[in-house]
């Protein structure tokens, strides 16, 4: 008799390999979970939409029926026709504007943030400018100070400074010489 061949044992996964698998296998199933749901979200809503469309046609109708059968004049039934026609306008013309709205503001999402910064930006440099304005005659006024208390020093040591010279040159002229009297700093032939 022949013996069977041996066939080569499948190898045995390691611990990583099966909890790379196990996680791959969880991430595509969440996936899908997440796929079905949300088209089971869509369907409801298509199916909800539907049903109002339904149920306003439906109102309509009955409506247009009620007022066929219960109005006789139709000078009447013209201007409630009308009304009819100027309700279903203004609605949609709110459901457009609501989606302009909500258009908007999805656009504004980012622009907006910046556009508020800026804006936060210039309050903040009328503050300053503010505060700056407040303070600007307090440094005037400083200013003003500091510069009369200046002047009346300089003013005292020009007068010292002119004593000086006045006594230096009367002792000079009282010890008999014949020179000139000058102040100091300035030369003779000035």
């Amino acid at each position: 008799q022949k013996a069977a061949p041996v066939e080569a044992a499948a190898p045995v996964p390691t611990a990583a390999e099966l909890w790379l698998t196990h996680l791959a296998v969880g991430t595509v199933a969440e996936h899908m979970r997440g796929n079905l749901e949300h088209e089971w979200v869509r369907r409801r809503e298509e199916a909800e939409k539907a049903k109002q469309k339904f149920r306003s046609t439906t109102r309509f109708l009955m409506h247009s029926v009620r007022l066929t059968t219960t109005v006789v004049d139709a000078k009447h039934d013209l201007s409630v026709l009308g009304d009819m026609v100027r309700n279903q306008k203004q609605r949609e013309e709110t459901n457009t504007h609501i989606t302009r709205v909500a258009k908007c503001l999805e656009q504004w999402r980012v622009a907006g943030r910046l556009f508020l910064h800026c804006r936060q930006l210039y309050y903040g440099i009328l503050q300053v400018q503010r505060w700056w304005r407040s303070w600007r005659q307090w440094n005037r006024d400083t200013l003003a100070r500091l510069s009369r208390r200046w002047d009346r020093i300089q003013i005292a040591i020009i007068t010292k400074e002119f004593h000086k010279a006045e006594e230096t040159l009367a002792e000079l002229n009282g010890k008999g010489q014949d020179r000139k009297p000058r102040l100091p700093g300035h030369s003779p032939n000035a």
